[in-house]
């Protein structure tokens, strides 16, 4: 809430201006990561540095309402998990030659984490780190249709790296190296709340992967299937 508009804010009771930076930070958003681009030769010998990761917000991070006061940051940091420092806002790619980006930070439980293209997607799992990766409640990936033997591998590393994941979405594309883009929008981020039979593509058999995925976790994820194509007419519900 901006001063310019609202000077009283600070005159508020405590409990009501907890209320309402809860109320900020409590937004469901998609959060599209992946694995910076390769440096040039010459910028890559300059730095002895693990690669870094592109954070893309679909919507407005909620976390930059944390970082407006002491009060906020508090309220922030008792539900948010802190972003590693290799980690930057697309608009903002790291470089050797610029300073460190600000601390990013995501909310497990309202945020899902896209990860992009199996096996590369596996990559930006080790680069999260243990603490932001295994809090990772909603994760989503392109895997490609012929690629089923490796669902096992998928389902290992998730459980590996994210122990306790409720939901995975699975885009399948029929193109290879992410030619086809997710298919991000408003939506998105509601598919945890969905609620009945979990979505699956009527072009491929997903019953072996929700299988292979029960013998990984105790808890099987609640797991749907979306065509990189579009969005299935059960998403019209949502």
């Amino acid at each position: 809430m901006a001063t310019t508009t609202f000077t009283c804010f600070a005159h508020l009771p405590a409990e009501l201006r907890l209320l309402i930076w809860e109320a900020a930070l409590s937004v469901r958003i998609t959060l599209s990561v992946s694995v910076a681009p390769a440096l040039a030769p010459e910028l890559a010998l300059a730095t002895d540095e693990d690669p870094g990761l592109v954070l893309n917000w679909i919507s407005p991070a909620p976390y930059v309402v944390g970082l407006s006061c002491n009060e906020a940051r508090h309220v922030m940091e008792k539900s948010y998990v802190r972003l590693p420092a290799n980690a930057a806002a697309a608009a903002a790619p790291l470089s050797p030659y610029t300073a460190r980006p600000p601390p990013h930070w995501l909310e497990p439980d309202k945020t899902i984490v896209h990860i992009g293209e199996w096996p590369r997607a596996g990559t930006v799992l080790a680069l999260l780190g243990a603490d932001a990766a295994s809090s990772l409640k909603h994760v989503a990936l392109i895997f490609h249709p012929l690629h089923l033997s490796d669902f096992y591998q998928v389902c290992s590393d998730l459980k590996k790296h994210c122990p306790g994941l409720r939901t995975l979405v699975v885009e399948w594309t029929t193109a290879r190296g992410g030619a086809e883009q997710p298919c991000l929008d408003a939506r998105y981020p509601l598919i945890p709340l969905r609620k009945g039979r979990e979505m699956g593509s009527t072009l491929l058999d997903h019953s072996l992967l929700r299988i292979i995925l029960a013998t990984q976790f105790p808890e099987r994820p609640v797991f749907h299937m979306l065509s990189g194509r579009g969005w299935p007419r059960e998403m019209d519900t949502l």
